[in-house]
Parts: structure tokens; C-alpha cells; sequence
């Protein structure tokens, strides 16, 4: 995916700098993390709802893959 962003920098009400960037991503699917961990050697990997340490669900929008190598 890539995004053309603009962002600006405020000081007491002025806008003191302003730039734009082109920001590209990459989305992986859970089970393809899980794949390229195991491939670089990573083991014991747990998947986690956000920061909560929650068991994750269909319904969480951020994921935190935890590991040992």
C-alpha cells in the first residue's frame, strides 16, 4: 500500500514547517508472520490482542507477535 502524506508543524497557532512523504507498506497476513519468524529462526512465538497480552480474535485490529531467537 502506499499513502502520499502531508504533515505540518504548529507553534502558538502558526504553522512553522510543512513537508510531504510517501509512505509504502507492506501487509502480511497473521499465518505469513508466523512463517518468516520460523524462518529467520525465531521461535516460541505468541500472538497477542494490542499491548493487553489478550488472546487474539477476528474482531482486534492490532496484533503483537512476541518471540525468542
Amino acid at each position: 500500500m502506499t499513502q502520499q502524506i502531508r504533515v505540518a508543524l504548529w507553534r502558538a497557532g502558526q504553522m512553522i514547517a510543512e513537508e510531504e512523504h510517501t509512505v509504502q507498506e507492506s501487509l502480511y497476513f497473521r499465518n505469513e508472520v508466523l512463517l518468516l519468524l520460523g524462518q529467520v529462526g525465531f521461535r516460541d512465538v505468541g500472538v497477542y490482542a494490542g499491548y493487553s497480552g489478550a488472546v487474539m480474535t477476528s474482531e482486534q485490529t492490532m496484533v503483537i507477535f512476541v518471540a525468542h531467537k
